[in-house]
Order: structure tokens, then sequence, then C-alpha cells
């Protein structure tokens, strides 16, 4: 079993109402949890995936810090839910070794290319998956370990193309989200506007 199932295991069969200690595990089971709970809820990877090329470009498009730090932290919420569906650890995917990072390919000098490219696998892989081809037709345990280092890649090509950690960026965004209520108010999610 690969390292991200571990940990995800790890937790995953804790009493209910029990969190982990570590507080990334916490954070996934929260978020997990609340998303359970909305409206636009579904079990496919499709959507979330989706969300995260939105939120790259939202980053992309980002003009202040703040833009950028929330950009960041919804490409890690959106990566924790497609995670979560596949039963990896998020903690893996933001602390996935930087060897397996840096030296995949292709690996541009360009920080958005790269960005560019990682979301492309993510997006091949769930899409194959959901289509039942290519790799969509390996085992399970052998898709999740394309997927969690694909995820990882666009993790960290994120923090590179942004400049900021996508760990903090996510703790910061967490708490917002788990906050909203799509239920209460689908125009905005129960946030107060600017």
């Amino acid at each position: 079993m690969i390292p991200a199932r571990q940990i995800f295991e790890s937790f995953a069969g804790l009493p209910a109402g029990t969190m982990p200690d570590d507080p990334i595990d916490a954070l996934q089971v929260r978020l997990a949890a609340w998303e359970a709970g909305q409206p636009f809820h579904v079990v496919s990877d499709l959507p979330v995936a989706l969300g995260i090329g939105e939120e790259c470009g939202e980053l992309a498009d980002a003009e202040t810090t703040e833009e950028e730090i929330d950009a960041v932290g919804d490409v890690a919420i959106y990566v924790c839910q497609v995670a979560t569906r596949n039963r990896l650890a998020m903690r893996w995917i933001l602390d996935a070794p930087s060897s397996k990072k840096k030296h995949r390919d292709p690996w541009h000098r360009d920080p958005w290319r790269n960005l560019v490219s990682a979301l492309g696998r993510v997006k091949h892989l769930v899409l194959k998956r959901s289509q039942r081809i290519r790799e969509g037709l390996l085992p399970v345990e052998e898709y999740r370990e394309l997927l969690a280092t694909a995820l990882a890649d666009v993790t960290f090509a994120v923090e590179r193309a942004a400049g900021r950690r996508a760990e903090d960026a996510f703790l910061d965004t967490a708490s917002r989200i788990l906050a909203r209520d799509w239920n209460a108010d689908r125009a905005q999610g129960g946030e107060v506007a600017p």
C-alpha cells in the first residue's frame, strides 16, 4: 500500500467524532464532512478536478497577495477533495518528498508551464478513470499511486508559481470554507460580500 493510502487508512477508521491528532489529517476529515452536507456534493472526481483548474486560473489572475493566498488555498481544498474520494492523505500530498516533485518529467524552467503540465496530468487521470480507458483501467491501487503523485506535483507547481506554501494557504483558507453554508445561501455561501 502506498504511503498516502497508509496515512489515510490510519485515521479513516477512527470512531465517529474522534479527530486525528495531525492537524492536516483532522482538516481533511472536517472538510469531507462539510462537503457531504453541501448541495453540490457528488461522489465523482470530475467536478473537484475542474475546481483545481478553476482555482489555477484564479491564481493566474490574482492581483493581490490576498487573492494569491485564497487561490492557492482553494487549489489545496480541491486537491484534498480529490484525495479524500480516493482514500489518499492530504498530509502526504503536501509533504511528498521533494525529490519526487523536482524530477518529474516534464519539468520546465517556467513555473507556469510546470503548473499547466501538472494540472493536465491530474485532469488526464481523473478523466480517463471516469471514461474507463487507458490509466482508468488500472487496478485501483496502481491508479491511486499515479493520482497521489500527480496531486503532489500540481500542489508543488502551484507553490512554485505563487511563491508560497500550499500548506499555509490550505490552513488559512479552510477555516473560511468550513464557515460557508451553500444550503442557506446559494449565491454566496453565506459569505459577507465585500
